[in-house]
């Protein structure tokens, strides 16, 4: 039916090709829903008390923008890692927050891990 297509296109969506290990993914309901509500909560009182900062939350991060992150970081062996796991969906729900002082600090670490 309809619940379990949509479920499997959203793991594709998240995960790509690197699709968790089925003991794994029995924990994705769980933190996907845990995932949704700490986003909401974020959102709802950003909304209400600083609504210039709900602006500012980041889109989902992509399944090749965390293969990258995992991969810069060394942690392909962790993925099936609960914590990571829970990482990763919030992160399929928002990606943090797009503000200008985050991009330059980003830039001035990539550039730190590029050219040491």
């Amino acid at each position: 039916g309809a619940p379990p297509r949509h479920w499997t296109d959203f793991t594709v969506r998240t995960f790509g090709a690197s699709q968790p290990p089925a003991a794994a993914r029995a924990t994705l309901a769980p933190l996907w829903q845990s995932a949704r509500e700490a986003w909401g909560c974020v959102s709802r009182w950003a909304g209400d008390a600083l609504p210039e900062a709900k602006a500012t939350l980041g889109p989902p991060a992509s399944a090749t923008e965390w293969q990258l992150f995992v991969s810069r970081l060394g942690l392909e062996g962790l993925q099936a890692s609960e914590p990571l796991l829970a990482y990763r969906l919030l992160s399929a729900v928002h990606d943090g927050q797009r503000v200008a002082s985050d991009a330059v600090t980003a830039l001035r670490q990539l550039r730190d891990f590029v050219d040491p």
